[in-house]
Formats: C-alpha cells, structure tokens, sequence
C-alpha cells in the first residue's frame, strides 16, 4: 500500500479558534506543508462552530450521541472534559473508522502552530513504529508534571526508580506513524487508563485541596514508565517541538522572516510550537503570537502591540482598584478589536487597518497622560 497521510485533531467549541490558525499553517507551503488529508473530530458543536468550519473548508465529523454517552462513563473525570482526557479514544475511533484507508496517521492538538516544514519529520518514519518528536525543555523539571507521577508512587503503583527511568520528555499533541503499530499502542494505553489501578487517577484524589485528576499527558508518561515494551517508541531528533506551558514562553520572542517565534537564547526557530496550559487563554502573555505573518500587520504595528501590553500591565499594577478596572476594560476592547480586524472580509482590510493605527495613536496618548 503507498504511504498516504491522514492528519487529525479533536476538540470543541473552545478549540475551535485555535485550529483554524493550526489548520492553515499545517498544510501552508510556507509553513507545514502537509501533503496529506486531514480530520477534526467532535463530541460537541454548536451550530457556530459548525459555520465556521464549514466556511473554511475544514472537514470535521461529529461523534453519535451514544458513543459520546459510552465514551462519558468509561473517562469520567471530575476535572477534565472527554476530549481533554479521552484523546486515545478519538485515535482509536479514527484508526476503526478510517484505518484501511490511509497508511499512517498523524495526531495534532489544535492549539499547535507550525512554523517550518514537517515534510523532513514526517520522512522519519522509515520503518514501523511510533514517532514523537523530542521536546526542547524537560518538563519534569518543572513541579506539576513531577507531582503527578508521585501520586502514583505514593499508592504504590509506580517505583520511584522508574520515574526518570524514561528520560525525554514527549509531547504527546503531536505523534505520528503506521496504522499497524498505533493501533495495539493505542489500545493498550486505554486499557491501562481504564482498568484498576490506575484507573483511580481519573479523578482527584478524595479530600485533595486541588485537583489533582491526570489528563492523556500524565497517563502516558506513568504508561511509558510502567510498560517496558513501549519505551522503544522513536523519539525524533533534534529537539523540534517547544511546549509553551508554565515559564517557557519567556525564553522566546518573535520571529523575523515569516516565522511565529524564535529562541531568545540562540535564535532557534521550533517547526512545531503548542500552546499548552491555558496559554492560548492569558492573552496578555502570549498576544504577540497572534501578531505574526498570519495577521499581515506590518512589524511596526507587532511593536507598537507588545510595546502598549507591556505599559498598560505596568500601568494596571500600579494604579487604584478603579483605575485598574477601566484599564483592563480598555486592554480587553482593544485587542478584541484587533482580533475581529483581520479576519474581516479581504477587502475591509486596508480600512480596518487604518482603524488599528488610529486606535494605536490614541491608546498612546491615553498612557503618557494617565
């Protein structure tokens, strides 16, 4: 059988804004330039979401409500929504329903951004298996995912031996490989999320004053650590996928020549850069990553944008309870502008950008005479 790809993704409502940037520098020549057939998968849509799919010629599919149903009671999760938590379950639908028609699969969060080719990545897989790509940062270094892990040890289900027994860190928004031997992967991984013991860390652990419930990430690295079969997976190097979850945001900036964002360190421009841990949601944090060749604004104008968020958080910091109020209200207004500027109609655009500098000039004047 020749090798054809088929990508997919799976989310809701909420992700829905996040993979329609993912979509277009997925199979952009500039960017991903996927050579291959793409999937969004659904449990739940509103009639919204579905226009807006529809009017950028993304093709999705909506689970039936029974499967949705059974899906519900066997990743029940007092934390986490199905998607969130159910990943391998939408994998192994896809790999059921669509199998025999495709040779390889390549699993992609929405929130991902792609900023070179992925061609050279996806040619990695010379034989069999299941690829990830390495990711440029341990996460276990940092104090959430670690926590995780020592709850399983604290019940006795995972040695503290094996917790860096596996030592690079994967991501699992973005895996790829044959048919054939995703599809056992797969199902042993549900398997291990759903059969006792570990099936208890679906949710929070009872009187936890946070909650500590594991999603698909924490399960696959307890599943890697626990299954010695599966640690042969291959990991694609070098390093080609940056997390921005937690601090990592900081370490990078904007990108010049077309791409999203580079390495403040040694100017390394990541191919694959996913917006994990509510990144996409801290606008403040991340707005500049809206601002890239995707917008079409002028670099001056991506300046001028970081240069006022930086002066209105100094400014909300430092002013009284009301002030800091009308700050926030005007900040919010002025990039929920900026948002609904650019995806306006191809022919508003030199208007609504005249818009935006105009705004910018008075947004200015409001900040030197505060």
């Amino acid at each position: 059988m020749e090798t054809k790809w088929l990508a997919i993704s799976n989310g809701n409502d909420g992700q829905i804004r996040f993979l329609l940037r993912m979509y277009q520098t997925l199979f952009s020549p500039k960017y991903g330039a996927f050579m291959g057939d793409f999937l969004f998968l659904s449990d739940n849509l509103s009639p919204f979401s579905e226009k807006l799919l529809k009017r950028n010629t993304i093709p999705y599919a909506l689970l039936e409500s029974d499967i949705v149903e059974n899906w519900q009671a066997r990743f029940s999760s007092d934390k986490h929504a199905l998607g969130k938590v159910g990943k391998p379950l939408f994998l192994q639908y896809i790999i059921d329903n669509y199998g025999d028609d495709y040779s390889h699969l390549l699993y992609i969060d929405p929130d991902i951004l792609i900023q070179k080719s992925i061609t050279d990545l996806l040619s990695k897989v010379s034989e069999p298996g299941i690829y990830y790509s390495a990711q440029s940062h341990p996460t276990l270094q940092t104090r959430w995912p670690k926590m995780q892990l020592e709850r399983a040890i604290a019940h006795g289900d995972l040695e503290e031996s094996q917790l860096y027994i596996f030592p690079p860190e994967i991501n699992t928004g973005f895996l790829f490989g044959d048919i054939n031997s995703l599809t056992p992967f797969i199902n042993d991984l549900i398997s291990f999320m759903t059969k006792p013991p570990f099936d208890r860390y679906m949710n929070s652990d009872p009187g936890s004053e946070i909650k500590n419930a594991w999603h698909d990430q924490d399960y696959f690295r307890c599943f890697m650590r626990a299954n010695e079969n599966y640690r042969r997976i291959h990991i694609v190097e070098p390093a080609s996928i940056v997390h921005l979850c937690n601090n990592v945001y900081r370490q990078y900036q904007t990108a010049d020549q077309g791409h999203i964002l580079r390495s403040i360190d040694n100017g390394y421009i990541p191919p694959i850069v996913h917006y994990a841990g509510g990144a996409w949601v801290n606008f403040l944090k991340i707005s500049i990553f809206y601002f890239g060749p995707l917008t079409g604004f002028s670099p001056w104008l991506i300046n001028q944008i970081r240069f006022f968020t930086k002066r209105f958080t100094i400014s909300v910091k430092q002013t009284h309870k009301a002030c800091r109020r009308k700050a926030i209200k005007i900040h919010r207004a002025f990039f929920s502008f900026i948002r609904k500027a650019y995806t306006k109609q191809k022919g508003h655009y030199l208007r609504n950008k005249q818009r935006v500098y105009n705004i910018l000039r008075r947004i200015k004047r409001k900040i030197w005479n505060r």
